[in-house]
């Protein structure tokens, strides 16, 4: 079941909004009361985030504290500021 990131929004911020069918526990058991629903999806979208193989905090520096070498290529204020390189 494919869940959009616009009804999960919707569902936590606006619960009377949405209608609610078939959210279930870890152990299948049926969830009525909105708190209940509300905590399982919360559960849901940690256990989602939180899986082996997530990246690591980055390290970032200051372009000023990299040696030149180590620095990547410049990037064009015009693909930057347009939104074409965006687009599919």
């Amino acid at each position: 079941m494919a869940i959009t990131r616009s009804f999960i929004t919707r569902a936590l911020s606006h619960p009377e909004e949405t209608s609610n069918t078939n959210t279930v526990t870890k152990k299948h058991n049926l969830l009525t009361e909105s708190d209940q629903i509300r905590q399982r999806w919360k559960e849901y979208i940690e256990d989602l985030y939180n899986k082996k193989g997530k990246p690591k905090k980055a390290e970032v520096s200051l372009e000023s504290d990299v040696s030149e070498n180590c620095r990547g290529p410049e990037l064009l204020y015009s693909l930057v500021s347009s939104k074409k390189h965006c687009q599919s």
